[in-house]
C-alpha cells in the first residue's frame, strides 16, 4: 500500500469513527437522563447508581474518546502535517518519546502478527 493510498483509507476510517460518534449520540440522547438531584445522591452514596445514569457515563467516554480519535486521524493524515515531516527534521526536531514508543508498538505488533 502506498502512503497516498494509505492516507484515503485513513480518511475514510475517519468518517466512518466521525459516523460511530454520531450513532452514539444519538443512543446517549435517547436514554433518559436522571435528575440533577439523583446523580448528586448518587455520588454520595444514598442511593445505586442506576442503570441509565451508568449507560449515559459510558457512552459519554465513548463519544469524547471517538471524537479524539476522529480529529487525530484527520489531523494526522493533513497536508500540513505531511508535508511538514521533513522540514521539521531540517529544523532539528525529533519524534517525542511518545511518537517512538508508538513507532515501535507499531513495529512489535507487526512481528507478532507475522510469527
Amino acid at each position: 500500500m502506498t502512503v497516498q493510498e494509505a492516507v484515503q483509507q485513513i480518511r475514510r476510517e475517519a468518517g466512518r469513527v466521525g459516523e460511530a460518534q454520531v450513532a452514539l449520540e444519538r443512543l446517549q440522547k435517547a436514554i433518559p437522563l436522571p435528575l440533577p438531584e439523583e446523580i448528586e445522591q448518587m455520588a454520595e452514596g444514598a442511593r445505586p447508581v442506576s442503570p441509565e445514569a451508568h449507560l449515559l457515563a459510558v457512552l459519554q467516554a465513548a463519544i469524547v474518546d471517538l471524537e479524539n480519535v476522529k480529529d487525530d486521524l484527520r489531523s494526522a493524515v493533513g497536508k500540513n502535517t505531511l508535508a511538514g515531516l521533513e522540514e521539521a527534521w531540517k529544523k532539528g526536531r525529533r519524534p517525542a518519546a511518545i511518537e517512538l514508543r508508538r513507532m515501535r508498538a507499531a513495529l512489535e505488533a507487526r512481528r507478532d502478527e507475522t510469527g
